[in-house]
C-alpha cells in the first residue's frame, strides 16, 4: 500500500507543470530518503523515457538509471503497466541500490 501510495504521489508531482522542478518533488526524495522511510527498503522511480527534465531531476539527486533488462524486470515486478509502456519507461534507483547492482 505505502509503495503504491509514493508510486502515486510521484507521478502526481511529476504532472504539476509549475511546481514539478521546485519544491514538490524535492519534499517528496527527501521523505522518501529519511533514515526512518529508507532502512529496510529501496526506492525505485519509475518514468517515461522521454521526460529528460524527471531523469535529470532524480539524476541530480542521486539516482541512477538501471540497464534496460533489469528495468523491464522491475517494472514488471512492481507496476501493473502495458508492455507499450514498459518499452517507453525508465527506472532510477536510489544510490544505495545502485552500489549493490553495479
Amino acid at each position: 500500500m505505502r509503495q503504491s501510495c509514493c508510486r502515486s504521489l510521484l507521478t502526481r508531482c511529476e504532472r504539476l507543470q509549475v511546481l514539478r522542478t521546485r519544491l514538490i518533488p524535492q519534499v517528496v526524495l527527501v521523505l522518501l530518503a529519511s533514515p526512518t522511510a529508507s532502512a529496510h527498503r529501496q526506492i525505485l522511480v519509475g518514468t517515461w523515457a522521454d521526460a529528460h527534465w524527471a531523469v535529470s531531476f532524480y539524476q541530480r539527486h542521486g539516482f541512477e538509471l538501471v540497464g534496460d533488462v533489469e528495468k523491464d524486470r522491475l517494472l514488471r515486478k512492481y507496476w501493473s503497466i502495458p508492455q507499450r509502456q514498459i518499452e517507453t519507461s525508465v527506472v532510477l534507483v536510489d544510490p544505495a541500490v545502485a552500489r549493490i547492482w553495479k
